[in-house]
C-alpha cells in the first residue's frame, strides 16, 4: 500500500514539474500569467483573398492575442481569430505562402493544424 502512495505522489509532483517548465517555456501552453494590452483591428485597404487557419495550442484570450498580433505583424496581412473555434481568418493583400503563415503562427507558440484557401 505504501508502495501505491509513492506512486501517486511521485505522478502528481511530476507533473506538477513537467506542466511549470512547459509554461515558463513558453512551449504551447496558456500564456494566461501577464495580460496582454488590447490589440486593435487591423485594416486592409484593397484585399485579394482570405482563408481559414485551424489553429491547435490556443487556451485562453492572451493565446487568442499572441496569434492574432503574430499575423497581423506580417505586412498586408489582416487576421480575426476565433479562440472558440481554434480559427482565425486571415485577409491579405499580397500573395501568401502557406509556409510564411506557418511560420508566424509557430513562433508564436502554436500549432498549425490547417489551411483553407
Amino acid at each position: 500500500m505504501q508502495a501505491v502512495w509513492i506512486a501517486l505522489t511521485v505522478l502528481i509532483v511530476g507533473g506538477c514539474i513537467w506542466s511549470l517548465i512547459r509554461r515558463f517555456t513558453s512551449k504551447k501552453t496558456c500564456c494566461g500569467t501577464e495580460k496582454q494590452p488590447r490589440i486593435r483591428a487591423k485594416k486592409l485597404s484593397a484585399p485579394i483573398g482570405s482563408l481559414t487557419v485551424r489553429i491547435g495550442g490556443m487556451r485562453c484570450e492572451n493565446c487568442r492575442r499572441s496569434v492574432t498580433a503574430a499575423l497581423d505583424a506580417l505586412d498586408g496581412v489582416a487576421a480575426k481569430v476565433s479562440l472558440e473555434n481554434g480559427t482565425a481568418r486571415v485577409s491579405f493583400e499580397r500573395p501568401l505562402s502557406d509556409e510564411e503563415l506557418a511560420q508566424a503562427i509557430e513562433s508564436a507558440g502554436f500549432d498549425v493544424l490547417e489551411i483553407r484557401r
